[in-house]
């Protein structure tokens, strides 16, 4: 049924596939029965909202089917006929389809790219076994063919020996109570795969993986096929070179585990070049390929967890497929078993990168278990976003409190960008998402202490004097402040002139934006763009714009703070 309104002309085009699809599928026996009808919401009110009609571009058609009732199935309008016949055909067919032999099921399975089959000991009405099935089948509509075959039945009895390999099913045929044998067959690639969970609780997540191909790709269209289908996505990225060539190394080693893996883990292959930015939440280094990771589904949030290998033996590994797939399928296993941590953003240090004292320390994900959660001293942690108002005089501040700590190896200064690294949820900061900083005390001794600095002062001459005192208060070891404070006095007058300069820069760099904007004004006026309309430059307040401009950011950090 399409619920439509009679002014609404998004649907112009698709409600004319859905005419020539009704006339095409009149006299096709598979649909016997099947009715297509339009519904006037405008006329039919109580219908429309019941069923929540609309007026978009989605332009959907809504399935009932009397031996569902309690289920209604909503398919997107499709422009061409053939792409909707497909969809209603998977949708009006049962949700499970009764094989009684070889003719009709290959007139079903030719029609799907996935089909589940379940070998029942018992009959429809009898064997415990058959509500699971039809729950996972009524699940994974649209998505293949789900059909069974009763009373013992074998793959052979319905004309598929190249299937049926395990001759122990037969004795078990007539065993009542036992779950069903059940095979997921995908005919284009020429393959099946035997199901040996849980019916309940583990045939809809190998369904849905064994619906996907057996190697995929990760265009716009096919990641939403993931998304939807909510499974493991395993991940291999390749350089573009490789990435185009059929039969590479990491074909095999991807199609080694997406068949040691069936129905547990998808597999995907990447082109770094155009996708290397997805390894950034593995925090997985984009110039070092091959790399491969496991996201628990295909979404932002979903937890991630990479594959890592010694930077020296990089090469040597991925050179071994052998050895690759080996490796990479027990990492699979302990995914699987849930014995993994997740893995998360990260930006990267360069290599020949120490920290001295006296300096700040700077800090990435990738190194803040070593460098932070591992160490021994009290830290004073920075998180900061960049984009942050005098970015450069605030980092500034951290440096003189650090300096001032130079011959103190108790304590340390540093900073993590946070907009560019995970932030473990101890450490609770807008920095991520705001332009502003936040800092903690974090103590180093066995009962570790996460405490947040509460003073944050918009005059920033103030700060350092004020970090170095929270310092103090809050450190677990035992260290005299007063030899330190000296350098904050010395220091007050160059973080004053640094913020001057600061500001000085931002006015120039609005003003030249000013200036930028009033030339394409001018030569849009030039070319007649604004003929009767009143609009004069010399109006304009350049200064007074300014003004509010940087008292609305103002009032936007004061607001934060």
């Amino acid at each position: 049924v399409a619920f439509r309104y009679p002014w609404c002309g998004n649907c112009t085009e698709k409600d004319k596939s859905f005419e020539e699809t009704a006339r095409a599928m009149y006299r096709d026996e598979r649909l016997d029965g099947v009715v297509f009808g339009v519904v006037d919401a405008r006329e039919e009110k109580h219908l429309g909202r019941k069923y929540n009609a609309t007026c978009s571009d989605e332009c959907n058609v809504t399935v009932f089917k009397p031996d569902e009732p309690d289920t209604i199935y909503t398919i997107p309008g499709k422009k061409f006929t053939g792409e909707l016949q497909v969809e209603v055909y998977k949708h009006v067919l049962p949700a499970v389809h009764d094989i009684e032999g070889p003719e009709r099921f290959e007139k079903f399975h030719a029609a799907f790219n996935t089909t589940v089959i379940g070998f029942f000991h018992g009959n429809r009405t009898t064997d415990p076994h058959v509500p699971a099935f039809i729950d996972v089948a009524e699940s994974m509509r649209g998505r293949g063919l789900f059909a069974a075959c009763w009373d013992g039945c074998t793959p052979e009895s319905i004309g598929l020996p190249r299937f049926y390999a395990d001759a122990g099913v037969v004795e078990l045929a007539n065993e009542t109570g036992r779950p069903p044998f059940v095979l997921v067959l995908k005919p284009a690639e020429n393959r099946s795969v035997e199901f040996n969970g849980d019916l309940a609780s583990d045939l809809g997540l190998f369904s849905k993986v064994l619906s996907l191909p057996l190697l995929g790709s990760y265009d716009f269209h096919s990641r939403q096929q993931y998304r939807d289908a909510g499974v493991p996505v395993g991940m291999l990225w390749v350089s573009s070179h490789e990435f185009g060539v059929s039969g590479s190394r990491g074909d095999v080693i991807l199609r080694n585990l997406a068949q040691r893996h069936a129905g547990a883990v998808s597999m995907v292959k990447l082109n770094a070049s155009a996708d290397g930015i997805l390894m950034r939440m593995y925090g997985l280094e984009p110039w070092r390929l091959p790399a491969f990771g496991i996201a628990d589904r295909e979404d932002f949030y979903a937890d991630r967890f990479a594959f890592r290998v010694d930077p020296e033996q990089h090469e040597a590994f991925w050179e071994d497929p052998g050895r690759a797939s080996q490796e990479l399928s027990k990492f699979c296993d302990d995914y699987r078993a849930k014995k993994l941590e997740p893995s998360h953003e990260t930006l990267f240090l360069n290599s020949n990168y120490t920290w001295q004292p006296g300096h700040v320390q700077e800090v990435v994900w990738g190194t803040y278990q070593r460098d932070v959660n591992h160490s021994t001293q009290d830290i004073l942690l920075e998180l900061y976003s960049p984009q942050r108002d005098n970015h450069h005089t605030q980092t500034a501040v951290m440096q003189v409190v650090a300096h001032s700590l130079r011959s103190l190896d108790l304590v340390k200064v540093a900073r993590m960008d946070a907009s560019q690294n995970w932030v473990p949820p101890g450490l609770t900061t807008r920095a991520r998402d705001s332009i502003t900083a936040d800092y903690f005390v974090i103590t180093g001794n066995i009962t570790r202490r996460v405490v947040k600095f509460r003073g944050i002062s918009r005059v920033l001459e103030h700060m350092p004097e004020r970090l170095l005192r929270f310092l103090h208060e809050q450190s677990t070891l035992e260290w005299e402040l007063d030899p330190h404070l000296p350098d904050m006095k010395l220091v007050t007058e160059q973080l004053e002139e640094m913020k001057g300069h600061e500001e000085d820069a931002k006015k120039a760099a609005m003003q030249e934006w000013i200036e930028h904007e009033k030339a394409e004004f001018r030569r849009l006026k030039g070319e007649g763009k604004f003929d009767g309309m009143d609009l004069n430059l010399d109006n304009i307040n350049v200064e007074g714009l300014m003004a509010d401009m940087m008292n609305q950011g103002r009032g936007r950090r004061k607001k934060e703070l």
